[in-house]
Order: structure tokens, then sequence, then C-alpha cells
């Protein structure tokens, strides 16, 4: 009878790391004007939500009152952790707005997290400001739509976009049923865009400043501000309505350095299950000690990355993950501590230390069977193309986890589960002819379409540190 192979590279290393008390996104020691999380501060009646607090402290919660424009309250959707689900014709408001009177705004950053169902539909927030040079009022958005391409930046009241608006910065390609980490910063008249942590677009020039307007006008999430927008009528939104999902929104009136930006999308992807094309780091990354603070290096095995951690300092405690990307077998990998639950929040699990983690990501390998690099002695005759690394932090980390392969849309042709091996190269080179190789049978509640495999060690020696190689 034939068995099969999942390879798993996994690489580990020990940092030594004090604790932080202050809760923010990133360790930054910078307040947002806005913060807005699908885990916290959510009113929601029968899923239906009525009012998402603001977790910055400066109380620019959004409402809704309107029982059918109430967006949806998902609860495990976005990387096992809640969402705000927009419908279309959904959407929450600040009446007053985020922007102060008197106030000239000539830095703004935001990030926010975004899953679109479709390439229309696509506005995601925003408010209406001065524009005191050319004495007209503007949009502040994150995502706007016209004539069917994307735009993120500042749009003019004249309906000509100040930047974004040709070749590269034409959004159409932006993937759906992704969980992307989108950040777009407003700096003294320059705007730049990111996605995912590489950036798009750049230099894209505006107006030196901008700042509220005399009469006040509301914030707008899940749809972006039209023309007609003012305080009496901010329940009804003229511009396009978003079609997805937002499970975190993060706004700043202030510059971030580049080593606080790589530290923010770290962990907003590490809890959204998000790819980023840098390397992930943790909250004590400072720019000059990479070594010592780097979570996942992405040089090698850098696609379909997904992780599980604790940051006490960013209220990140992450105990299961897959990644979210939108091309098949991208969540093929799930990890939990000790079980994988419906949810994050029902994962009974501790990660016992601050600044705790296991990251894994893929080579990219086809999901069909091979012949090739199979370790002699195991039985084995074939394995999966794909390979994964883990990578860990902590040696303090609990040693055994849960691990799950969606096979769904892979190709493989084993008729029992008793055909299912998980190998571990502990050499750590990815070689799987060569070096010592340990086995792990797959669980008996398995199915020939979703393989487990429990008590699985991430570090085999219990050091927290050198390479371990599991499949």
């Amino acid at each position: 009878m034939n068995k099969f192979l999942f390879v798993l590279l996994i690489s580990s290393f020990l940092s030594t790391l004090s604790f932080a008390t202050t809760l923010t996104p990133g360790n930054t020691g910078k307040t947002p004007k806005l913060w807005l999380r699908a885990d916290k501060g959510v009113t929601q009646s029968s899923s239906l939500v009525s009012q998402w607090n603001d977790q910055s402290g400066s109380g620019n919660h959004q409402y809704q009152a309107t029982g059918a424009n109430k967006p949806d309250l998902q609860r495990s959707e976005a990387n096992f952790n809640p969402t705000i689900y927009f419908s279309g014709n959904q959407w929450l408001a600040d009446p007053d707005g985020i922007l102060e009177t008197g106030v000239k705004y000539d830095a703004t950053q935001m990030f926010v997290v975004h899953n679109s169902e479709t390439t229309t539909n696509r506005g995601l927030c925003g408010q209406y400001f001065w524009n005191n040079d050319l004495g007209e009022n503007d949009r502040y958005i994150a995502r706007g739509e016209e004539s069917g391409t994307q735009y993120f930046g500042i749009k003019s009241f004249d309906n000509s976009w100040v930047s974004l608006s040709a070749g590269s910065e034409q959004l159409n390609s932006y993937a759906i049923n992704t969980y992307n980490v989108v950040k777009i910063d407003a700096l003294g008249g320059t705007q730049n865009l990111w996605f995912n942590g590489g950036l798009n677009t750049h230099n894209l020039t505006y107006t030196a400043y901008f700042e509220k307007p005399g009469t006040t006008v509301p914030w707008v999430t899940g749809a972006a501000p039209g023309e007609s927008l003012s305080p009496t009528d901010y329940n009804s939104p003229t511009f396009y309505k978003q079609k997805g999902t937002i499970p975190e929104l993060i706004v700043y009136d202030q510059t971030l350095t580049e080593v606080e930006r790589l530290k923010i999308e770290t962990y907003l992807a590490i809890k959204y299950g998000s790819t980023l094309l840098h390397n992930y780091y943790n909250t004590q990354y400072d720019g000059t000690n990479a070594a010592a603070t780097t979570i996942y290096d992405v040089s090698t095995y850098g696609n379909n990355i997904a992780g599980m951690g604790r940051e006490d300092v960013e209220d990140l405690f992450q105990k299961q993950s897959r990644s979210r990307n939108s091309v098949v077998n991208s969540g093929l990998v799930t990890m939990g501590l000790s079980t994988i639950a419906e949810s994050n929040a029902k994962n009974w699990s501790q990660i016992i230390d601050d600044k705790t983690y296991l990251v894994w990501g893929d080579d990219n390998g086809d999901v069909t069977e091979t012949t090739s690099d199979i370790p002699t002695g195991t039985g084995t005759v074939k394995r999966l193309a794909r390979e994964w690394k883990i990578q860990g932090t902590n040696s303090n980390w609990p040693d055994s986890v849960v691990v799950n392969f969606d096979l769904s849309n892979a190709t493989v042709s084993a008729t029992s589960i008793s055909d299912f091996k998980l190998l571990c190269d502990r050499d750590g080179d990815g070689d799987f002819s060569t070096g010592t190789i340990e086995t792990y049978d797959a669980d008996p509640s398995s199915t020939l379409t979703s393989v487990t495999f429990k008590n699985v060690e991430w570090d085999g020696d219990s050091s927290g540190t050198g390479q371990d190689v599991f499949a």
C-alpha cells in the first residue's frame, strides 16, 4: 500500500526579549487617531452591528441606527478572528468626523485590512476635508472607484483624482477574496501606497495640508464619502459602498517611521493570515537589531505565510492560524496550539511568554505527488512536492502543535488514513533523503481530504535554537 509524505521544513531560533505594557500596534508609542478592530468594542444584536468603538482612546466611535444599513459581525472569518461584513448597502459613521477643527493636517497614515468580494463597490472609508490652498472641499478616503478603476488617496472636489489615477496606480488587479494589508500615507504633499508590505506607488502629490471644514462632517466606514455628504445625511453616503469585510482599521495623524510601518504590518499579517513581502519583526525591532527580532525571514519559503504568536503591547494573542491568500491551496496548512478550534477566541490554549511566535510559509511547490527526495527506510514512496518552513522564537513556546492539511484541492491517490505520514527533517536543510527524519502518523479522526497530525514537536531538542525539519 502506498504511503505519502508531507514535507514541512522548520527552523527556529531563540530571542530573549523584555516585557512591554503600552497598548499600541507595533509598540510605536504613537496613539492612533482611530483604531477599529472587530474583536473589541463591537455592539451587536443578532450579529447586526449598531456601534463599533474606537480603541485609540480618541472617542471616534462609529454608529449605525438603521437596521437595513447595519453591517454584520462575522465571528471567525478573518483567520479565526472576527470581522465586520459590509454587503454593499451597509456602513457605519462617526457623525463628528475624526478631524479636529483648527488643526492643519500635513501627515496622515492609514492601515486597513480588507477582503473584497468583488472588483466593484469597494469604497472603504473616508471624510471630507478642506483644501485651504484651493479653497474647496476634497475627500480623504482609503479607497474609491471611478469608471471601473479602483483608487486610494485624496480625491478633489471637482471630481478629478489628485493622485493614484493612471498607469501603475490603477488597482484593477487588486486581489479579491484575500485579506490584504493596505497602508496609505499622505505626508507633506506626497502620497505613498503599500500593499502587503510592498510599495505599490509613491511620490504622488497633493495639496500640502488639509483641515476640517467649517461645518461638521462625518467619517464613514464601509463606504467612500460622496459630494453631497453632510452632517444631516451621513446615513446616506452617495459614493461607492463596500462589499466585503474589514476586520481592522488604524489611522494616524502623525508621521510613522519605516521601522514602525514594518512592525504594524507584521502585527496585522500575523493576526489575519496575510502574506507580507518583507520580513516579519516583533515589536522590539529598531532597525539595527534584525537578527534578534526577526520572527520570519521571507527570503526562503516566502509564500502563503501564517503564524501564531503573543505580543502583549499590541494585544496580539493568535493561537491558531492559516494563510488567507486567494490562490487555490494557499491555506493548505492550518496549525493550532494544542487544538484547532472554531475560532481563535475558543482555543483554550495559552502562550506562556510575551514575544513568542511560530510562523510558517511554503516554497510554492506543486500540490501534487512526487517520488523525488524521499527518505530512506520510511516505506514512503510518494510525497507532496510542496515544502513548508516553520520559524519559531522563544524556547518556552509549548513544544507540540496540531497540524491540519486541507487536501480538497490537492492531487493525491491515498485510499486510507494510514497512508499519510508527516515527516520532519531535523537538520533543517530541506533535503529529505539525508539526515535525521522523524515521522508522525495521521490522527484517526482524519479524512482523505482533511488530514490532521497531533502532538507535532516543532523544536526537536526543546532548545528553541537551531533548525529542525518536519515532514
